[in-house]
Order: C-alpha cells, then structure tokens, then sequence
C-alpha cells in the first residue's frame, strides 16, 4: 500500500483542484444571472418629475430604452404587521420595473406602490415562513403587501417610490441592454439624451473578454488611441472596485471575485499536480527500463 500512498495522495490533490475549479465556474454562473443590464451612477440625483420626462423623451426614440431609477437605503427598520417582529434590512427603491436588476423570480411593477418584494431569510425571520406572499410589512411608516420572495441577496426588501425625507430621489440607473448592443455606446448616448452627468459602472469587465475588443481604435496603427482607451478601461475598471456597492451590486462582485480566486487556484495547483505525476510516470519508465 505504501508503494502506492504518492500516487493516491496526487490524485486526491488533483480530484480537489479540479473540485475548486467546478465551484469557481459555478460561483461566477450565479453571479452572471445578476447585473445583466447597464447600471449608471449619477452624480446629481434624479427627481420624479424629471424621470417622468425622460421616460417620455424615451417614448419619443425609434428604439426606447426600459430603464428602472434606484437608490439603496442601509440598515433600516422593516417590521411585519401579523408578527410584530420587526429586523433591520437594506431597502432598495425604484421606479421602474424590478426585473431590470433583479430577473429571476416575480417582477414588482413601477405603477405598484402598495407591493414589496424580500428575501427569503428576512421572510422567514419576520413571519416565521416563506411563503408569505399577501402579508403585510411597515416599513417607514407605510404598509406594503409581500408580492414574492427572492433567494439573494439577503436582507433585503425591494419596494416602488422614493425614501422619505431624503432630498434628490434616485442616485443609479439600469438601462436595459438588448443582446449584441454595446454598453459603451448605450451608456453614452443615454447620458448625452437626457443631459446628465455620471459614470458608467461597467459590471461586464468582470464576465468575460467581450469587452476587450473596445481597445482597438479606428486604426490599428493608432497609438495613441490605444493609450486613451487603455486609460479609459483602467478608470472604468477603478470605479466599479472602488464605488460604494449596493446590496446586488456587492453580492456580484463577491461572486465574481470568489469564482475567480477559485478558479484561478484550481487551475495553478491541477498544473502543479499534472507536472508532478508525469515526473512520478517519467521516472517509473526510466527504472523499468534499465
């Protein structure tokens, strides 16, 4: 048995690398069915009434754009008015459809005011269940009715409107981005549209190399412009690790960052055990052989 102790522990080595890879690919597969659309950040938060002119400036385009307004509120007070139990939560307002950030699961239209959408772990420490769809939460003072739950993220309650008491509404924006479309260029030409100023939070750098093909200027001999766009990316890339991070937002990067380190670790030590076996196979043919 011993003869053969090397080799077992290599391969168990080499079952648990390829093991960390699968939870690399799977953690980033999770987090690729978050944040599929362009998210704005906006220096100059909006007002109701300029994003009821913006969407009726959208209305007026050859091909509109869905777009859903946000801001997140931290750690505040959501109580369950069947329980009286009452436990501190993120609160994500919108106007807009939720499906534009959160895809899976029910969708909490914009016209629904009195509706609210939350996590299933909140759910179940609220309400003791989680299936809680038609009962009630106070949050803020006002009721809203539980229209569906979501796995993640945690402790978080989505709902329609805008916090109260807090001056200049919505701070992000989510334009849908149809498939094929570029970011760069919705994102620009959405700005540009409705004359304002904020950044593009390019979540897409960390899905894959698509993005890449955006540093290539007008002409391949163009040096200079591959230095801007190189510039530009690397800014781009700064604001999306550096921005404070909503709820969805942090748990995507998390992911994203988690599957990656997985990944990468997994890959490096399969090499490193791949290399090590076929030295061990190597120097067993050249013993047999003499």
């Amino acid at each position: 048995m011993k003869k053969y102790a090397g080799w077992i522990c290599l391969c168990i080595c080499l079952a648990l690398a390829s093991a960390t890879v699968w939870q690399g690919i799977t953690s980033r597969s999770r987090a690729g069915e978050r944040l599929q659309h362009l998210t704005l950040q906006l220096k100059s938060p909006l007002a109701k009434d300029s994003l009821r002119q913006m969407r009726e400036l959208e209305q007026s385009q050859e091909q509109p754009a869905d777009f859903c307004a946000w801001k997140e509120e931290q750690e505040q007070s959501v109580a369950a008015a069947e329980t009286g139990i009452h436990v501190w939560a993120n609160l994500l307002w919108l106007n807009g459809d939720s499906q534009l950030l959160l895809p899976y699961g029910k969708n909490l239209c914009e016209e629904d005011l009195q509706g609210c959408l939350l996590d299933r772990d909140t759910a179940w420490e609220l309400f003791g269940s989680q299936n809680v769809e038609g009962m009630t939460l106070v949050i803020a003072g006002q009721s809203r009715v539980v229209r569906g739950v979501f796995s993640t993220p945690k402790r978080l309650v989505i709902l329609q409107g805008a916090p109260a008491g807090v001056l200049g509404g919505w701070n992000r924006v989510t334009v849908q981005q149809k498939p094929g479309q570029s970011p760069q260029e919705l994102g620009e030409s959405f700005l540009i549209r409705h004359n304002l100023n904020g950044n593009l939070l390019r979540w897409d750098f960390l899905k894959g190399f698509s993005w890449l093909g955006e540093l290539v200027p007008g002409k391949w001999s163009d040096f200079a412009g591959w230095s801007v766009n190189l510039e530009q990316k690397a800014d781009e890339l700064r604001q999306i690790s550096q921005v404070e991070k909503s709820s969805l937002e942090l748990e995507y990067w998390n992911l994203q960052m988690r599957g990656l380190g997985f990944m990468l670790f997994g890959v490096v030590t399969s090499w490193g055990v791949v290399l090590l076996l076929l030295k061990r196979l190597s120097n067993l043919v050249r013993c047999r052989g003499r």
